[in-house]
């Protein structure tokens, strides 16, 4: 049997004696922060590169969009040839980190021009986190009627 002196060496040490080994644990909240930070983290940082990553697509569509836009019609009124067109529309992209875009203006018609611009999902995404084994391409078309 303990006596009151042993129980007191004991407590000294840092060990309780009579209670039982996981019931101080479960009080104890230090680090508690710690362990829910790093279960919530890695959702926080998915959501933060997710938006990242579409957001680019979206300004890189819109980009294509307005080059097509403008250089179709720029041809529509006959500023431009089919071959000055696409190399216009070539200029006129952002750089976007060795992106393959493939330009290709129509040959006109009597009465409109064409435009389509289109670029790999793939390599057009900034961190491919969102087109992860999407593939597929990203395009834009314009079509204007000449004047």
């Amino acid at each position: 049997m303990l006596t009151r002196k042993s129980t007191h060496l004991f407590s000294g040490l840092g060990l309780r004696i009579g209670k039982l080994p996981g019931s101080s644990f479960r009080r104890d909240e230090r680090g508690v922060a710690a362990v829910e930070a790093a279960m919530i983290l890695p959702l926080f940082v998915g959501i933060a590169l997710g938006i990242v990553d579409y957001g680019g697509l979206f300004y890189l569509r819109h980009e294509m969009n307005m080059v097509a836009n403008e250089v179709t019609r720029g041809m529509a009124l006959g500023q431009m040839s089919l071959v000055e067109a696409e190399s216009r529309a070539a200029a006129m992209l952002p750089e976007w980190g060795g992106v393959r875009f493939t330009i290709t203006a129509s040959e006109p018609t009597a009465d409109e021009v064409k435009m389509e611009i289109s670029v790999p999902t793939e390599e057009a995404a900034l961190a491919n986190f969102v087109t992860f084994g999407l593939g597929g391409t990203m395009g834009v078309s314009s079509i204007k009627l000449k004047m």
